[in-house]
């Protein structure tokens, strides 16, 4: 069947009724546009202005005000152990008067009355002696222990102004009295003035309170009764003032006044029960836009003629801003992917861990299939895999091999440094050596292989592999896999200087012991050879007491008679055997002492070098530190001014940045405050700095097991001493806190003023201390703890440096219980 034709009379009807159609529906909506945007409009003003009044002078009221209630002799003055409008009183009153820029400052006692009061700023009037209990500013702050704001004509000046009373507290938290401050209108009317539509500020009851048409004041937006006219002039919020009708109802969303339309629009202030009101003309029909209007459909109409080829090129458009948007989602995924890895590689230590995490992330963000990491054998021959994750059963598998024998054309592409890129590999020659042993059985049919390299030379290899169908695999793409594989190769750095550092440090570990066993076997051979030579004098005495014996012996056949001498001879050789044994045993002493001196020198040697070495990093340190947070911000500025668009998807990487900078800054001020080299005992010294210092230090063995807990007294002393040597000791005393702590635990660390002294206490969770062993702690290289964890002489060096601060240090350990220990310091006085 053929269209039905359409005569010529229907079709100028078509042409004519369609364009009016369009013309009517547009000016239909231009309207309804225009309202909706100009209410919309009105709305948001009225907001502002409703905040701009509330904030005129109610903040800065307020905070003076509390101030005020604050002052220690105001509560005397309330309860009435001062004179009426006592100097001291009304000078403060005074400053706080000049500082909110108020017109008046008073204090009411628990009844209402005033007692205290500032002259009236533009009056000169007081209000000493008169009772304002009837006010809500008062009779709401005594009943509902609230602050409460109140505009009100003034009952003294008739003027009127904005009440704020605040409760006045004793030490009991008991309200006795009240604080009050008014301040004038000027500058909430100065506000409404630069208003080009008529505002106003109503009261509850419906009163135009301040407006910028003086006509408005007093006068009620809606009619009111006798009743509410009467209970209004009992309250005396608007004092004698006359009240009456406006003339027009505001309450209303639509008034007119003198003829002219107006549309009403309120808003909430000083705690909802006031409100900021303002009036708006509607918008009117614009002929002008009519034309404007016609003029376009009339365009477009000549222009319907090309609208297929328009919206075929819309379409074109459309499929490449598709395109462009799926590629700024796979930058900002592979974007996103990268950060979490950086960050995850700060927090993980453990190789297994990071190489699964990359290929996890890498088939999640590349949506293939399988992702792998291969390493080389010792001998270069075969490829080891390292770990290989299947996303669609979310598996880690490893073990499996490739030999160089098999594939040696893969294997020279490798080792040439090539990355093989492939979107189908049935296809690829690089890969024709992989494509029946592996490709094929598991339908892979587009990969990216590319070398991991450490020094220059291949390492290893990363293989990201797409089943089922072949791939193009896009740039950014190639890229991603790139950089996934330099942290791979970062990280097999990072974890083999690990290694290497922890030989380093066992292998120095190995030299310090050999080095100790050296030197003892030294001092024995010295003292082997002393011992020696006393040997040699006790076998010469021996020698001589066994001649004397004989002779003795021979004395006693022919002396018989002399056996009373022989007796005391005898005696005087024991004397001389005694006196030997003691010599002995005090010469064994003096080598024993001799010994511990030499370790404690070697020890104060030892931390000397490392204040040193300590203090040096920290300055070497400090300047890239500067270099870092100079490029940093060069760089947000660079990022700024040309990818503005851009900067939230920056801004984690910079704080991550700030953060580091700021932690690293941290942690070498401490440090220079642990190395300071003086012996004066007169600095001035903070102790809650330097116990904040120590924690930072220690930070590293606190975190992820420790809790710490700080409660510092907040009253003001002085201490003098040396702060490198104070903090020695604490760092001393909360190092061993937290070696005493097996798992988790926390430290508490408390200050208190106690007369003369300030006393630290310092307590843990750990195993705790025998009570037998307790008093012996503070002997030089005593120690609980296992051979290599500790040499003996940290609570020793911590107890002379007390002593030598005149000072007193406590210890008090339950076993599985924890121990506590209090430092007490004399303060300044």
């Amino acid at each position: 069947m053929e269209a039905p034709n359409v005569s010529k009379k229907e079709k100028w009807v078509l042409y004519i009724l369609a364009p009016l159609l369009v013309i009517v529906i547009s000016l239909i909506i231009e309207y309804q546009y225009r309202n909706i945007r100009q209410n919309k409009d009105s709305e948001n003003h009225i907001k502002s202005l409703g905040k701009k009044v509330e904030d005129t002078n109610y903040s800065l009221a307020l905070k003076n005000v509390l101030g005020i209630a604050s002052m220690s002799y105001v509560e005397e003055t309330v309860i009435g152990n001062l004179p009426v409008d006592n100097i001291e009183t009304v000078a403060g009153l005074l400053a706080i008067r000049k500082a909110s820029d108020a017109q008046m400052v008073y204090l009411m006692n628990k009844s209402g009355e005033v007692v205290a009061c500032t002259p009236d700023s533009v009056s000169g009037q007081s209000f000493t002696g008169n009772n304002f209990a009837f006010r809500p500013y008062f009779s709401k702050v005594v009943s509902a222990k609230q602050y409460e704001y109140y505009p009100a004509v003034g009952v003294v000046s008739l003027k009127r102004g904005f009440y704020l009373g605040v409760p006045i507290y004793d030490s009991l938290n008991i309200i006795r009295g009240v604080a009050a401050i008014k301040t004038g209108v000027e500058s909430i009317e100065e506000t409404l003035y630069k208003q080009s539509q008529p505002c106003a500020i109503i009261s509850p009851d419906g009163i135009v309170y301040a407006a910028n048409n003086t006509n408005w004041l007093f006068k009620s937006t809606h009619s009111l009764s006798n009743q509410k006219l009467n209970s209004l002039k009992e309250s005396k919020q608007f004092a004698d003032k006359p009240l009456s009708y406006l003339g027009c109802d505001l309450s209303n969303k639509k008034v007119d006044i003198q003829g002219v339309e107006y549309r009403v629009k309120a808003y909430p202030i000083f705690s909802g029960n006031w409100k900021v009101m303002s009036l708006y003309k509607p918008y009117t029909f614009n002929f002008l836009f009519f034309f404007i209007i016609f003029g376009g459909l009339s365009i477009f109409l000549s222009g319907f003629y090309f609208a297929f080829r328009i919206s075929r090129k819309l379409k074109k458009i459309n499929y490449l801003t598709g395109k462009q948007e799926r590629y700024s989602q796979r930058i900002f995924n592979q974007q996103e992917a990268i950060i979490h890895l950086n960050k995850s590689q700060i927090q993980l230590k453990n190789w297994e861990q990071v190489r699964g995490l990359i290929t996890e992330t890498a088939s999640r963000v590349l949506k293939i299939e399988r992702s792998s990491i291969w390493l080389f054998n010792k001998e270069g021959n075969e490829f080891i895999c390292d770990d290989r994750y299947l996303r669609s059963r979310n598996e880690h598998e490893k073990g499996q091999k490739i030999l160089e024998i098999d594939c040696p054309l893969y294997f020279a592409k490798l080792k040439n440094e090539d990355v093989i890129v492939s979107n189908n590999v049935s296809s690829d020659a690089n890969l024709k050596e992989l494509a029946n042993p592996i490709f094929e059985p598991k339908s892979i049919n587009a990969v990216i292989h590319i070398p991991i390299l450490q020094q220059g030379k291949p390492f290893g290899v990363v293989c990201f592999e797409h089943v089922d169908q072949p791939r193009i695999w896009n740039n950014d793409e190639k890229i991603f896999c790139e950089r996934l594989a330099n942290r791979v190769s970062l990280f097999l750095v990072i974890q083999q200087r690990r290694i290497t550092a922890k030989k380093l440090k066992e292998s120095n570990q190995s030299f310090k012991v050999a080095l100790e066993e050296a030197n003892r076997s030294k001092e024995l051979e010295i003292a082997n050879g002393k011992l020696r030579e006393k040997e040699k004098i006790l076998q010469k005495a021996y020698d001589a007491i066994q001649m004397n014996q004989i002779e003795l012996t021979k004395l006693n056949k022919k002396l018989v008679s002399s056996h009373q001498y022989t007796l005391n001879l005898n005696n005087e050789l024991v004397e001389a055997n005694t006196l030997l044994g003691k010599q002995k045993s005090e010469v064994l002493s003096t080598l024993q002492q001799l010994k511990d001196t030499q370790s404690h020198l070697v020890h104060a040697e030892k931390m000397a070098s490392v204040g040193i070495l300590t203090a040096g990093i920290a300055h070497e340190i400090n300047n890239p530190l500067n270099f870092i947070q100079g490029g940093k911000t060069a760089l947000e500025l660079h990022v700024y001014d040309n990818y503005k668009n851009k900067m939230k998807d920056f801004r984690p990487m910079f704080e991550m940045i700030e953060s580091g900078i700021n932690r690293a800054t941290e942690i070498i001020n401490s440090l220079n405050h642990f190395n300071r080299k003086s012996e004066d005992l007169s600095e001035i010294c903070s102790l809650h700095a330097i116990l904040d210092n120590c924690l930072v230090i220690l930070h590293n063995q606190l975190k992820y097991k420790i809790d710490v807990e700080k409660s510092y007294t907040e009253k003001v002393f002085c201490l003098m001493g040396n702060e490198g040597k104070l903090h020695q000791v604490f760092l001393n005393v909360i190092a061993n806190a937290e070696q005493a702590i097996e798992g988790n635990g926390k430290i508490e660390i408390n200050t208190s003023l106690n007369d003369s002294y300030i006393k630290t206490t310092i307590s843990d969770t750990g195993n705790g201390i025998e009570q037998e062993n307790l008093k012996k702690i503070t002997d030089p290289f005593f120690t609980t703890k296992e051979p290599g964890k500790g040499t003996g002489l940290g609570l020793s060096i911590a107890l002379s440096i007390i002593q030598e601060h005149n000072g007193i240090i406590e210890y008090q350990s339950m076993v599985n219980k924890g121990t506590s220990v209090t430092i007490s310091l004399p303060i300044a006085i």
